[in-house]
């Protein structure tokens, strides 16, 4: 009796040290996935920041389509490292380089132009930016305007 109970005790402390190993493992690699997912996470804020001033180049010429074709490649590649709302801005932010086609009358392309620069680029970044915990620094506050 007492060799069976040493036994089914030597076979409990086994399952329990696997299951600590394993545990302790797992642990251990999510650990290192978390950080990397983070660093990766941190790259593409930082690429779609940089990426508003492509497009806010790019709306004030007509040669937008490569602007838009590029930002569309990145987005569709890296948008699951994008926190929600600067996914969504981002991809309001390049879409929108849409409406600048040929086709729009040049008055309605300057009113839209100058809504574009005024506010959708700025909220972008502002809402790329803060979502990754940096702060944003307005480029007016950054010139001493």
């Amino acid at each position: 009796m007492e060799q069976l109970l040493f036994l089914f005790s030597g076979s409990i402390l086994t399952g329990i040290g696997f299951w600590l190993y394993w545990y302790l493992i797992k642990r251990e690699h999510f650990a290192r996935f978390r950080t990397a997912s983070v660093e990766r996470r941190l790259e593409c804020h930082q690429r779609a920041f940089a990426l508003t001033y492509d497009i806010q180049k790019a709306a004030s010429k007509d040669k937008h389509e490569n602007v838009f074709n590029k930002c569309h490649q990145w987005w569709s590649e890296n948008n699951f490292y994008l926190e929600p709302r600067s996914r969504k801005a981002f991809q309001e932010c390049y879409w929108q380089l849409l409406l600048f086609r040929k086709d729009t009358q040049e008055e309605q392309v300057l009113e839209k132009r100058l809504n574009f620069a005024n506010s959708v680029i700025p909220l972008t970044r502002k809402t790329v930016s803060e979502e990754i915990g940096v702060p944003y620094l307005d480029e007016q506050v950054e010139n001493g305007n």
